[in-house]
């Protein structure tokens, strides 16, 4: 994407909320940066739900336009299709499962390149020109990915094609550089220091069950970071939340912070099965990974089989196996240690800039 040849917009149609999660934005977010550094100019089309992806678009400085909530997909296709005319866009970025075929069909026969980020490999047939799927384990899906996308020039899968955002980029480098003796003060007797993050909403209300359990495991770490991220509305939820943290100073709460921070200075993470455990695999961090949701079983699955975290799936809640598994990462140095040089050395964070690459193949 480079002289003559680079677009002036790009179009990222991605929509986020409590409900729904904010993985689809964040990771957005991350190839727009990338997208700005090339000198294209990146748009994002999000229908306005509770508002939380535009505040975290904003905060991001990305530029958006929101569209009504009530538009059918063949009125969405339109919407987008007006905004492609009105910018002069070229390529349009897809990354949103309630976006079927018909969707996908129109964009291309009006005449747009598109990229459809995908995670399962599991609708019967994609239209796009360059498939991307980021997650560990994506590799094994090429067959699907030819037969369900046929059409498709290129397909980016697997973990090399993570997307991070410059802060993640920024901090995880430092904290990478500095991770081996991070390790080394655990062996000495240094107690762990944790991050509890699912995501910016939390849709399946485990926060609030993993520091129950911590809890009853105090003695075996410094400090829990509790992460309350910015699509988490449900005031019940954040009350139950807030109580258990007055149970123990160990237990802090931190709204909505710079999750890179935060990153740095833990060990371990417990979190979901979403885009956040590349990120966390970047900063070398030991993992409990818990599938929450359909769409992180290739995640959990390709973790579990590279011995890079401990996983364990929340169909059914399981208390005394979650305490069990939190024990065991708390307790053993060696185990911490596997995991985070595992990690490191399996997410290298060049993800967008090998996409921005693809882009480039492909408009030219």
């Amino acid at each position: 994407m480079s002289g003559n040849k680079k677009p002036a917009t790009v179009l990222i149609r991605a929509d986020g909320s409590a409900q729904i999660g904010l993985g689809h934005i964040m990771r957005c977010i991350a190839l727009a940066q990338g997208l700005l550094k090339e000198g294209c100019a990146p748009l994002f089309i999000s229908k306005t739900l509770d508002g939380a992806s535009s505040k975290i678009l904003s905060q991001y400085q990305i530029q958006f336009v929101s569209i009504s909530d009530s538009l059918s997909e063949e009125e969405d296709a339109e919407a987008t299709l007006r905004l492609a005319f009105e910018k002069k866009a070229r390529l349009l970025v897809i990354d949103n499962y309630a976006l079927g075929e018909k969707f996908r069909q129109r964009m291309k026969k009006a005449g747009l390149k598109s990229l459809v980020v995908d995670d399962i490999a599991e609708a019967n047939t994609i239209t796009a020109d360059i498939i991307l799927n980021q997650n560990m384990g994506a590799e094994t899906y090429l067959e699907k990915y030819r037969a369900i996308a046929s059409d498709a020039g290129q397909y980016l899968l697997g973990a090399n094609y993570a997307m991070f955002r410059e802060d993640i980029l920024q901090r995880g480098a430092d904290a990478r550089s500095s991770r081996a003796s991070h390790l080394n003060e655990l062996f000495i007797g240094r107690k762990p220091d944790l991050i509890v993050t699912f995501g910016g909403s939390d849709v399946a209300g485990l926060t609030s069950v993993v520091m129950k359990e911590l809890l009853n495991l105090t003695d075996l770490f410094q400090n829990a970071f509790i992460i309350i991220g910015p699509g988490m509305k449900n005031e019940n939820q954040i009350n139950d939340i807030q109580a258990l943290a007055l149970q123990s100073s160990q237990l802090v709460i931190l709204k909505n912070p710079s999750l890179a921070d935060y990153m740095a200075r833990a060990d371990i993470a417990i979190t979901a099965g979403g885009s956040t455990t590349h990120e966390l695999a970047y900063f070398g961090i030991a993992m409990l990974i818990i599938q929450a949701a359909d769409n992180q079983k290739l995640i959990c699955r390709e973790y579990k089989k590279r011995a890079m975290a401990l996983v364990m799936n929340w169909d059914t809640p399981q208390c005394a196996l979650l305490r069990n598994k939190i024990n065991k990462m708390l307790s053993n140095p060696d185990l911490i240690a596997q995991f985070s040089q595992s990690c490191m050395s399996a997410i290298d964070g060049g993800g967008v800039s090998r996409i921005i690459n693809a882009l480039t193949a492909s408009s030219a």
